[in-house]
């Protein structure tokens, strides 16, 4: 990088200026097209190996270095990668291009992170709780791929079923039944449904979305809830659709206000290769800065079956071709910046395994669908017989007008959501949970994602009094699930000696973790 582009890089979009903030979106577009290419196009990993300058040449992406291409995109020596952005002259040894890509990758990452962990958290104070705890719940029930959850507190469903039925879809969306036009009636219904909802989940109802188990598209209107949501929350919900190809302009609109308003990314899942092929052809890479694209066919290199309704797939062979994976950040980019956050990303991920998480359910929170005039809480879950949709939620509720929706609202939150270990039920772990001993411990272990808690820590005085372990003790007895609260306390304190405040402790911490089954979901 010369002196300009490093003291660029130190610059804001309002104090670079507009000329100069498009000039290094197209250096991004470039460089995350060549990723897209390679994800989306039979053969293209193949033909960037043994041609790379042809290859750059072909797409017009000529502007890009074919070497640092190569880095990036194809050399594992991942030890070089890592000492080289962490050099005191890594600005000097890169390019532009090379700088503004990683620093795309860890801003996107960064976001997300920050819906995560804050931006999705409600201000409503016992919602938050519960949305934490099942969040935390997700880490043993859904593995790493969790990380990727932002667990957004609300969505909005615009329609009654969905009209494309795609093969993959993981939500079992029913077809197409009726829209919820832009009315008079309508349009005032949905603006006092928003301020409900930004009242008492605060500005998370912000992050929020407009779909779920519907095509945000089949909305002829949605441009303008899309402008009443903007206009309460001043955030662009995201878009995932299947049929971005229906009418490109008016895609194109959605695509550009997210350079022209408050918006996260858009995204499109492409059905079929010719798909991919439109969505690469009909828009430039600048245009495609802020658009992830999901490949649905078999032809993608990077294809891999995931959760589709009523059946779990862990094809292990197709995960194997995802390790030159130009769309996934390696150790070299996250250690782009030094930042923080993907360091406890890393660190989060540690022990879990990647596997089909078994949901694309990423809302911990309330479903409205404006059509029915419904509202009900959903979490997501790992598939399996009785929750076929990777789902657990509550049953729907009507609402009539406004405040009968805040009254619906809050009589939800008062009736699902609870703070606090009940007292009398039966408290029991989840039953994809267990016990088991090795040499470095005693683990509570998760059949579904690797999940390991080393549950003897917790209590080190045992041997040290020459009792049993207080934890250890506890989470025999909760896998049997026969005791409530005071009866746990009582057998664990009489069989262990361990003092009655350490065992409520501990239950506590299980709770919050989400270990202990929450029996108003599952």
């Amino acid at each position: 990088m010369n002196e300009h582009e490093k003291k660029l890089a130190c610059m804001t979009r309002e104090q670079m200026g507009e000329e100069e903030y498009k000039r290094i979106k197209i250096l991004t577009g470039n460089m995350k097209r060549v990723a897209d290419l390679m994800t989306c196009i039979p053969g293209a990993i193949e033909e960037f190996e043994e041609d790379t300058e042809g290859f750059l040449k072909k797409y017009s992406l000529e502007s890009l270095d074919a070497k640092e291409m190569r880095l990036i995109f194809l050399s594992e020596d991942n030890e070089y990668k890592a000492k080289l952005f962490k050099s005191e002259d890594v600005l000097d040894r890169i390019s532009e291009s090379m700088f503004r890509y990683a620093q795309f990758v860890q801003n996107k990452l960064l976001f997300r992170d920050f819906l995560r962990d804050k931006g999705c958290a409600p201000s409503n104070k016992t919602v938050s709780i519960w949305r934490d705890r099942n969040n935390k719940r997700c880490d043993s029930a859904l593995g790493g791929v969790n990380i990727s959850f932002i667990h957004a507190i609300l969505t909005i469903e615009l329609a009654e079923g969905c009209s494309v039925g795609c093969d993959f879809c993981g939500l079992g969306a029913e077809r197409l039944k009726a829209v919820f036009r832009y009315t008079d009636e309508n349009a005032a219904l949905f603006k006092g449904v928003l301020k409900v909802l930004h009242e008492v989940l605060g500005d998370a109802a912000g992050f929020g979305m407009m779909y779920f188990a519907t095509e945000p598209l089949d909305n002829p209107d949605y441009e303008k809830f899309e402008e009443d949501y903007f206009n309460e929350f001043h955030m662009l919900p995201q878009i995932t659709t299947a049929v971005f190809d229906r009418n490109i302009e008016r895609t194109r609109y959605f695509v550009h206000e997210l350079d022209e308003k408050q918006g996260f990314i858009h995204r499109f899942s492409l059905r079929s290769l010719e798909m991919a092929k439109t969505a690469l052809k009909e828009f430039t890479p600048e245009e495609m800065v802020n658009v992830e694209l999901i490949t649905q066919y078999e032809e993608s290199p990077y294809f891999l079956p995931y959760t589709v309704v009523g059946s779990e797939i862990e094809n292990k062979d197709k995960r194997k071709k995802t390790r030159k994976n130009a769309r996934l950040l390696d150790e070299a980019l996250a250690e782009t910046l030094d930042a923080p956050v993907l360091k406890n990303e890393i660190k989060r991920l540690k022990g879990l395994k990647h596997v089909d998480p078994g949901t694309i359910c990423c809302v911990d929170g309330f479903r409205v669908n404006m059509c029915k005039k419904t509202i009900n809480i959903l979490t997501p879950c790992h598939q399996n017989e009785k929750y076929p949709n990777g789902i657990s939620e509550t049953k729907e509720v009507s609402f009539n007008d406004e405040n009968d929706f805040r009254d619906k609202l809050l009589l939800l939150i008062d009736e699902y959501m609870k703070e606090n270990v009940p007292d009398e039920e039966a408290l029991e772990l989840y039953d994809y949970l267990r016990l088991e001993k090795s040499k470095e411990g005693i683990f509570l272990i998760s059949d579904i994602s690797g999940y390991r808690l080393p549950i003897d820590k917790y209590d080190k005085r045992d041997i040290e009094e020459n009792r049993p372990n207080m934890a250890v003790n506890l989470v025999e007895k909760l896998l049997r699930g026969v005791y409530n609260k005071n009866q746990l306390v009582k057998a664990v304190m009489s069989e262990t000696g361990a003092p009655p405040e350490n065992i409520y402790w501990l239950i506590n911490q299980l709770w919050k973790q989400g270990l202990i089954k929450d029996t108003k979901f599952f």
